[in-house]
């Protein structure tokens, strides 16, 4: 579809002198055929997972930002902007939360294009996001570094996030080995040791 595009772009460039008439009707055009399709935001929102999951790794910087220069071309276009930031988000939170994410960068850049398209409001949670898996691998390093008896044995890695940016989830009941649970204790107590009140 990107490709259709530029070769659109270039022909209205080269044959009609950029008029604004033709350009006019090629996004109208390329906003009514996308929002056709009732799935696009999620559409849109899977390529860019799978981009940053998995197929942008090995790849330049400067390939990087044109994938996502194409993601933002077709995002303009949708309407229901919103429904691609919530499953954005969701895919985000998965990605961030497994640790499968190519580049934090790219997932970065990503957001500062959609902050200044859409501003402030629309990235705030995303942001957020990345702000809580900084404190929690601050916090860890910081666990272990008080710690320094449990470097050896089962390891604890704790994510301590924030309500109001990720997506919620069903909580599941789980039955930890009881190495594991002395560990969860140590970490809550020291974690409440240096966070009162929470």
């Amino acid at each position: 579809m990107e490709f259709v595009h530029r070769l659109l772009d270039k022909i209205i460039n080269t044959a009609f002198g950029n008029d604004k008439t033709f350009q006019n009707a090629l996004n109208s055009s390329f906003e009514y055929f996308i929002n056709l399709n009732a799935p696009s935001p999620e559409f849109l929102s899977l390529f860019v997972d799978d981009k940053l999951r998995k197929r942008l790794k090995g790849i330049a910087d400067v390939d990087v930002e044109v994938v996502l220069d194409i993601v933002m071309m077709l995002f303009g276009y949708l309407q229901e902007k919103d429904v691609f930031e919530k499953y954005y988000k969701q895919r985000l939170a998965k990605r961030l939360l497994s640790g499968k994410t190519v580049s934090d960068d790219a997932d970065r850049s990503l957001i500062v294009k959609l902050k200044m398209v859409c501003g402030y409001q629309f990235t705030s949670k995303l942001e957020g996001m990345f702000t809580d898996m900084k404190t929690s691998k601050d916090t860890m390093r910081g666990f272990y570094g008080s710690h320094r008896e449990l470097l050896e044995g089962p390891s604890l890695i704790v994510e301590v996030l924030t309500t109001g940016p990720w997506p919620t989830q069903p909580s599941a009941a789980c039955n930890l080995p009881a190495e594991v649970s002395v560990l969860c204790e140590k970490f809550h107590s020291c974690y409440l040791g240096t966070h009162t009140g929470r």
